[in-house]
C-alpha cells in the first residue's frame, strides 16, 4: 500500500481546479508563486565595472509596468522576435551601444523568469549571417502581463 505525500483533500480540489480551468492556466498560476529566480551575477572573467553595475535584482519575475522588462514582454503578444530586434524596437535605433546591449540583458532575465522561450525558429538580424533565436511568449508571460496590467507589477 503506497502512502500519497498529499492528503486525498488535496489531490482531490487540485483535480477540480485543474478539470474546471484547465492545466496550462493551472501550471501558469503556479509558476507566478514559484521560489524567487535572483538575476544572474556578473562572471569571474567580468571587468570591475560589471561586477560594481546597478543593484541585482532579488526576483527576475517581479518588474514594474515601466520597466524595460515590461516594454520587452508586451512586443511578444502575437509575435517572435529576436533579441536584437527587440532591443532596437525599444530604445530605438539611434540608441548608444551600452543602452541596446544593455536591453538585450533583459532578455536574458525574461528567459530566465520563464515570460519568454525559444520557439524553435531561426532568423538573421540584420548585418548578421549567423543564426538569432525567434524568442516567443509562454503562459507564464501572458499572465505576467496581465498581472502588469492589473496591478502595475508583474508578479504579485
Amino acid at each position: 500500500m503506497s502512502q500519497s505525500l498529499f492528503p486525498d483533500r488535496l489531490v482531490e480540489d487540485v483535480a477540480e481546479i485543474v478539470h474546471r480551468y484547465g492545466y496550462a492556466p493551472v501550471a501558469a498560476e503556479v509558476a507566478m508563486h514559484a521560489p524567487p529566480v535572483p538575476s544572474a551575477p556578473a562572471r569571474h572573467t567580468d571587468p570591475a565595472t560589471s561586477h560594481a553595475a546597478g543593484p541585482r535584482s532579488v526576483d527576475v519575475r517581479r518588474f514594474s509596468s515601466r520597466s524595460r522588462q515590461a516594454k520587452l514582454l508586451n512586443l511578444f503578444l502575437g509575435k517572435s522576435w529576436t533579441a536584437q530586434r527587440c532591443a532596437l524596437a525599444v530604445v530605438g535605433i539611434n540608441a548608444p551601444i551600452s543602452a541596446l546591449e544593455g536591453c538585450r540583458r533583459r532578455i536574458s532575465d525574461l528567459v530566465a523568469a520563464g515570460y519568454i522561450t525559444d520557439s524553435g525558429q531561426r532568423e538573421k538580424n540584420s548585418g548578421s549571417n549567423d543564426e538569432s533565436i525567434l524568442w516567443t511568449i509562454t503562459l507564464a508571460g501572458m499572465q505576467a502581463i496581465k498581472h502588469l496590467d492589473r496591478t502595475g507589477w508583474s508578479k504579485p
